[in-house]
């Protein structure tokens, strides 16, 4: 009897440890990337209602944000996701004003609204906080 829950204690202990160093190792170095900014018009007035989005072709990863009424955002890669995963991003917006004569109602340059020709991007490197703030032409 003895020798079996000598056999039984030292497995547990095994597995015990084995445990613990799983949750040690989940506990290090974020590897996600935090990106937030402001986005203006040219004079100075928040971008409001706005998606962010941002195309990573290295990891093939698309994160999305929205600016809120002061133009604030961040991005993410989904609603359960905190973050991004490192990398290059291209990025590029997409205005929703409403429609105004069956038009949208657009007060940003066109350019923005596609990552070819947007202009704008960023690099951060895993467990960095980024501040990406974008100042907007007219259209």
């Amino acid at each position: 009897m003895a020798v079996f829950l000598s056999f039984f204690f030292r497995i547990s202990i095994r597995f015990g440890l084995v445990g613990l160093l799983a949750i040690c190792l989940g506990c290090g170095a974020s590897d996600r990337a935090y990106v937030s900014g402001k986005i203006v018009h040219a004079d100075g007035t928040p971008l409001v209602l706005a998606k962010v989005i941002a195309n990573c072709p290295e990891n093939s990863k698309t994160a999305y944000g929205s600016t809120d009424g002061d133009g604030y955002y961040q991005i993410a890669i989904g609603t359960e996701e905190k973050g991004i995963p490192p990398g290059n991003y291209v990025v590029y917006l997409i205005e929703d004003h409403g429609v105004e004569e069956g038009k949208m109602k657009r007060t940003i340059a066109k350019k923005y609204t596609d990552p070819n020709t947007s202009g704008l991007s960023f690099v951060v490197a895993a467990g960095e906080s980024k501040v990406f703030d974008i100042t907007t032409d007219p259209p």
